[in-house]
């Protein structure tokens, strides 16, 4: 039978739910090929054959003998291991008590989620009823919510029924009732307080008119049933038949609006307000906004905290900073916290030309983190087909919309920022999150989305109706709910009662939708080519919509002759007709698209000498977009007008990109780098701003040469020469971005003056600030090192920075190298300094060079061959005796001197180590003195192990043993000890790339040499990323092996008695002759041809004397003294004794 093999296992996303699934469909697998019974080891192979080349990878690094790697349950358990991390159950169940049923779930999709979440929960027997009550607590229908809580023998199976009974019912209902018109009351105009309504009316056909919902209905239909009221907060109403009693106000008459010239709109009332236009009543709703519900920012799962610390401000913004964070908290907007969270991100301030400031967040890393809930936002099919035939509109404008919104407490902890003055974090929806334009939309919908003729777009709330009555009505309904709700309008965006509106990039009037007219005006706007150039510009994006233009070659075949090189070019009227003609064409819908939502959005945009062009692409060009640069811009540098571009291509196409994701088409490379970088990094204040303005869009940037952008590019040479204005907020400026770099202010002087004077380095300023030249082959060989960074090179505070590394001016090289090289580390661990911190051209070479030619590394330099590993006392150098520590994790040195060298001297001098860094858990050593009675007392009374290294084997403690190198080294090149430990302790570790301070005290260490300040803060590193040594096999008791001789090295037969307490890798074992003796696992191997020994000769006590060459021990038997190693006289040594 042939049986379709199981899906690869997939080691991405959810792995431990991929696996679960894998491990179903393998054994089902199994199951159907009859293989259930098979070899263990045939059932691995199946095993790692289904599960691909990934699984194998893993299944290698499984610690597991030869043995049990072929046995299939305990390979499968530990895939299990490996898949499954430890859960946390706390956290199992606060998300599973936290699940609601969403808006428009199914009930049966809201059960599936709970019981995959109650699986991890370890509810056991009370699994079932704890779903059941997340079931009822969680439901969104309150009516069938309150007769579950009556039902006294509800269980699990009759919750699911009922509510599956109550999903069906209601949908009936609605396809019986969705052709039925619902008519409204309309209450009478109150004048002199309110008057209780009649009593119900009962009508035809078993249907009355309903005061909860104001609609006419049959009994038990009430829509209004169950739901809360805007106004009044109690339930079962809608806000529209409130009778709560509302407070009377006094609004003075203003003057009429833009719109109509002649504005005339009948008095009516809004919670007793009498008004005598449509301005006045707008602008009673100018107060405080504040939404109702409570946004909440959830994060992907596995996402790593990132906390960004305070970055300092120019002193003359600071007292201003102080008094715009204590206005945004008096406001409600922010709050101080004294326990910030795992999330901190930076913030840009932004001075005004007033000199006030505006916040903002720069949620960069927590935009990455952030789990979108998407939403569906309205497409222009959905807009038209509701303002269909509607002639009276209105558009209101969300002021300061985000603001409106509140963070519940978690989201809240998320926004954190840090100042100067401390930590606050956002109370309200701040902008730039990835999640806010989906959320707001939502909020939106929700409060204003019931009301019909309101159209909602993000921020544009549009009123549309047939007659002016219907829309005065409609926009009372929208003012009244604003009211009750504390929403604010922008006043001064306000659109009021017009016969034509501007929606959404298209025109609206009650003839239907009509395409605006900035969509083809830049088309239009193409002139007729005055040079051969120009002509290949306009035949080349020609060419490129040809596929859309009918009879390409025939219509464009006149123009084409003056691209002959026997043709003068010469431009005439026939020459203009036709370009008129390919015009019109490419301004019709046979070329031009209609935009749709659901279609990936691309944009073209690019900058020439004097304009910008931009095209919005589904397929084919969608919207077109031109404009000229004013003199001042005209003069910047390519890149700033590039990215100038990007951001008048956003702004004009705002309506259609927002809260979506664009695709970007630019032809300058440079300006990707600079959109990688975090905005603390980009080099010029005028890029900075241009940034700031992309922060709340969804974009990816991707590269196309110029020679392929045919659309864009003749639209910004062919440009609208409109007078255009230059944009206020680019007179901005944008503070606290700079980074702070521990230099003393001497130091700081010196490389001011230093870099003024160095001509590369003041010419390398001016390719920051100016911008760098197109070509590689017009850059000086002096700076041609410099253009692979050109995109990471910054200037801050006059100091020139490549990423976070300080470029030095080459009067101070020397000075650098003298710092570096102060404490004379070898070249590799100089290097490593170096790259850390510094930068200049040749600077590794430079650093080889010194090294080579030091004279204190040269004397001390290390012999050619590796000396071997003996084991050492308290060692020793020039008299005096020092104590040698190493942490084994973080390569951490400790050097101590020593007045003596007993067991006391030693007791003293681990116990001042131990009060600074903690208690060790084990303390590796050699034998003497630490295997004294005084060391182990000690040990026992502290709580550690000591474990003394194997005879014969002094490579058990080499870290120890590397240490007194590195120590004697310290002592022979330089005299001040401790600034060597210092040096050594800051420079990273080869192959980590990570200091001993950074691993014990997650920082690093002030040094001598500057540093980014960032460094020398406090930071997490991952356990994962530490190297680590090669372990050998372990032996069990009872195991076969082979013994090397220590006399012959020839190894011998033996066995594993057992191994050796708190002492790794040492094991007991016993030899062929009997004999027992203590061995390193270095000295034993795993007995390939399962060697019996002979029985007779075994020794069956433990303390059996053996052969003393094989240096036989008891198992009870202390650790041995170590002997001292012979050596023959210095006098002999140039003789050969016999």
């Amino acid at each position: 039978m042939d049986v379709r093999l199981p899906e690869q296992m997939k080691f991405t996303g959810n792995i431990s739910e991929n696996f679960k699934l894998f491990k179903q469909n393998f054994e089902i697998f199994l199951l159907a090929k009859g293989k259930q019974e098979v070899q263990d080891e045939v059932k691995v192979a199946l095993l790692l054959n289904c599960m691909g080349q990934e699984a194998i990878n893993v299944y290698n690094t499984f610690s597991l003998n030869e043995a049990e790697k072929k046995q299939y349950q305990k390979v499968i358990d530990e895939f299990g291991k490996y898949c499954n991390p430890k859960k946390n159950v706390i956290y199992e169940r606060y998300m599973f008590f936290s699940r609601k049923q969403e808006e428009g779930e199914g009930i049966d999709k809201f059960v599936t989620d709970l019981k995959k979440l109650a699986e991890s929960c370890e509810f056991n027997e009370q699994k079932d009823s704890l779903i059941r009550d997340r079931i009822v607590l969680g439901i969104t229908n309150l009516r069938l919510q309150e007769r579950l809580l009556t039902r006294e023998d509800l269980n699990l199976e009759k919750a699911i029924n009922e509510c599956r009974v109550a999903e069906i019912s209601k949908l009936q209902i609605d396809e019986v009732q969705k052709d039925q018109k619902q008519v409204y009351g309309v209450r009478k105009e109150e004048r002199r307080g309110y008057e209780k309504e009649n009593k119900l009316k009962k009508n035809e056909g078993n249907k009355f008119d309903c005061r909860k919902c104001l609609s006419k209905h049959g009994p038990k239909q009430c829509k209004a049933y169950g739901q809360k009221c805007f106004k009044c907060g109690l339930v079962n109403h809608f806000a529209k038949a409130c009778t709560r009693k509302p407070v009377k106000k006094e609004v003075k008459e203003v003057s009429k609006e833009k719109g109509d010239d002649n504005v005339n709109v009948d008095k009516f009332f809004v919670n007793s307000i009498n008004t005598q236009n449509c301005k006045a009543l707008y602008k009673e709703v100018d107060i405080k906004g504040k939404c109702p519900q409570k946004c909440s920012i959830k994060l992907k799962k596995c996402c790593q905290p990132v906390a960004h610390p305070a970055r300092r401000v120019p002193l003359a913004i600071k007292e201003e900073l102080r008094k715009t964070l204590n206005e945004l908290e008096q406001k409600g907007i922010i709050s101080k916290t004294d326990s910030p969270g795992d999330w901190v991100s930076n913030l840009v301030i932004i001075e005004k030309s007033n000199g006030s400031l505006r916040l903002c967040l720069n949620p960069q890393d927590l935009n990455k983190a952030i789990q979108r809930n998407f939403y569906t936002i309205p497409t222009i099919e959905d807009i038209s087909s509701k303002l269909c035939n509607k002639s009276w509109f209105t558009v209101l404008d969300f002021k300061d919309g985000f603001y409106q919104v509140e963070l519940d407490h978690k989201s809240s902890e998320l926004c954190t920022f840090s100042t100067v003055f401390g930590c606050y974090k956002f109370l309200r929806l701040p902008f730039g999150l990835t999640n806010a334009p989906e959320y707001f939309q939502k909020v939106n919908e929700e409060n204003f989305g019931d009301i019909e003729g309101v159209i909602i777009y993000f921020d544009d709330l549009l009123i549309a109706a047939n007659t002016e009555q219907e829309h005065d009505a409609i926009l009372k309904k929208v003012i009244e709910r604003a009211q009750m709700l504390n929403i604010k309008f922008n006043q001064t965006k306000l659109q009021y009662k017009v016969n034509e509106v501007n929606y959404v990039g298209h025109v609206f009037c009650k003839d239907g939708m009509k395409p605006s007219k900035d969509r083809v005006k830049a088309i239009q706007a193409i002139e007729n080519p005055t040079n051969l150039k120009e002509l290949q510009r306009v035949l080349g994006m020609l060419n490129y919509l040809r596929g859309f233009i009918p009879n390409f070659a025939k219509v464009t075949s006149p123009i084409r002759e003056l691209l002959r090189k026997d043709v003068h070019f010469q431009w005439n009227q026939k020459h203009t007709e036709v370009l008129n003609k390919l015009k019109d064409i490419l301004a019709s819908d046979l070329v031009l698209g209609t935009f749709q939502s659901d279609k990936p959005i691309v944009i073209q945009t690019d900058a020439s000498k004097d304009g910008l062009g931009c095209c919005l692409m589904q397929d084919k060009p969608t919207y077109h977009g031109s404009r000229s640069l004013t003199a001042l811009k005209r003069i910047i540098h390519s890149v700033k007008k590039e990215l100038l571009a990007v951001v008048f291509a956003v702004s004009k196409f705002h309506h259609f990109i927002y809260g979506r994701d664009v695709k970007i088409i630019t032809d300058n490379k440079p300006l990707l780098g600079i959109m990688k970088k975090d905005l603390s990094k980009v080099p010029s204040p005028r890029l900075q701003r241009l940034k700031l303005k992309l922060i709340r869009y969804n974009l990816n940037f991707e590269y196309c040469p110029g020679k392929h952008m045919y659309i864009a590019d003749l639209l910004s040479r062919s440009y609208i020469k409109d007078e255009v204005q230059d944009d206020p907020d680019m007179k901005e400026i944008v503070h606290s971005i700079e980074k702070h770099f521990s230099i003393s202010e001497e130091r700081r002087a010196q490389f001011e003056k230093a870099i003024q004077h160095d001509s590369d380095l003041s010419k390398l300023i001016e390719y920051i600030k100016n911008g760098w030249p197109k070509y590689f082959k017009m850059i000086p060989n002096s700076l041609r090192p410099y253009w692979q960074y050109q995109n990471d090179i910054t200037l801050s505070n006059n100091l020139l920075l490549l990423k976070d590394r300080l470029i030095v001016p080459r009067t101070l090289i020397q000075d650098m190298l003298d710092l570096l090289h102060e404490t004379h580390f070898g070249m590799t661990k100089t290097k490593q300094r170096a790259k850390e911190m510094l930068y200049w051209v040749n600077m590794n070479a430079e650093i080889e060079k010194l090294i080579r030619n030091c004279q204190i590394c040269e004397r001390y330099s290390p012999k050619l061959c590796k000396e071997p590993m003996i084991p050492h006392e308290i060692p020793n150098y020039g008299g005096k005796h020092y104590l040698i520590l190493m942490d084994y994790y973080s390569k951490w040195l400790e050097i101590k001197q020593m007045k003596g060298k007993t067991s006391y001297d030693v007791i003293n001098a681990l116990k001042e180590i131990f009060s600074i860094h903690g208690i060790p858990d084990e303390l590796i050593s050699d034998n003497m003195p630490y295997n004294s009675y005084e060391c182990r007392q000690f040990a026992k009374q502290w709580n550690f192990k000591i474990c003394t290294s194997s005879p014969h084997y002094p490579k058990s403690n080499r870290l120890a043993e590397k240490g007194v190198g590195i120590a004697k080294m310290m002592l022979r090149k330089d005299q001040d000890l401790m600034l060597s430990l210092l040096n050594y302790r800051t420079t990273p570790i080869v192959g980590l790339n990570l200091t001993p301070s950074q691993l014990l005290m997650g920082r690093n260490l002030k040094t001598k040499i500057p540093i980014d300040e960032n460094k020398l803060l406090p930071n997490s590193y991952n356990n994962s990323n530490i190297k680590n040594e090669i372990f050998r096999n372990s032996f069990n008791e009872g195991q076969f092996v082979v013994i090397q001789n220590q006399n012959n090295n020839e190894w011998e037969a033996g066995q594993i008695v057992k191994p050796v307490p708190d002492s790794p890798r040492s094991y007991i074992v016993k030899d062929s002759r009997g004999a027992i003796v203590r061995r390193n696992s270095s000295h034993l191997k795993s007995s390939e041809s399962g060697s019996v020994i002979d029985q007779n000769t075994c020794c069956d006590s433990a303390d059996q004397n053996c052969d003393s060459s094989s240096e036989i021990v008891s198992v009870h038997q202390e650790n041995e003294r170590p002997k001292r190693q012979i050596k023959n006289p210095v006098k002999f040594k140039d003789y050969q004794l016999f």
